[in-house]
């Protein structure tokens, strides 16, 4: 049941390319998750065996109301009346990685002493997007531990050119 969730985020990922919904449905599960994930006891409510699974269905659409997509509106009854509510959020990660990766799109973590200027940003994702020909978002954050220098994670792959890795390959230089 732990994989459970890729299947259905798949089957929902089918749904909105043939209705061109893909970055709509995106943006709306996410935002879902994000509810239900600050609302934990909303789940526990929508999955309780006690309720009816008609009143849980229909909590559900009251709080979907016609805000959302159809397709994912259908989808999450349907989840709802299967009782596999719970599995959203990783639903909403899974598609997210789907949509990702439809769209050529990486996440670029980058780590830095300090906070990078604007033009620093900019020169940075035009270099990984060259490297990797994908679109580049970066995601930025100050880590104190780092002397100076720049790490990125994209793709599984880590770029290291913070100052303690280049002291590091300097003192390997100098130990041979």
């Amino acid at each position: 049941m732990a994989e459970m969730h890729k299947g259905y985020a798949k089957a929902l990922f089918m749904i909105s390319e043939e209705d061109d919904s893909t970055e709509e449905i995106n943006k709306q599960i996410q935002e879902l998750a994000g509810i239900f994930e600050d609302n934990l006891s909303y789940i526990q409510l929508l999955s309780a065996p006690n309720i009816a699974k008609t009143e849980r269905v229909f909590l559900l659409q009251e709080l979907l109301g016609d805000k959302y997509n159809e397709n994912l509106k259908n989808f999450l009854m349907y989840m709802c009346q299967k009782n596999i509510i719970g599995e959203i959020q990783g639903c909403a990660e899974e598609f997210d990685n789907l949509y990702r990766e439809f769209k050529k799109i990486s996440i670029a973590y980058v780590k830095s002493s300090v906070p990078l200027t604007e033009e620093q940003k900019e020169k940075l994702k035009t270099r990984l997007e060259t490297v990797s020909g994908r679109n580049v978002t970066l995601e930025c954050m100050v880590e104190e531990g780092l002397i100076g220098g720049v790490k990125v994670e994209m793709n599984g792959i880590i770029y290291d050119g913070s100052v303690k890795r280049k002291l590091e390959e300097i003192k390997k230089v100098i130990e041979q």
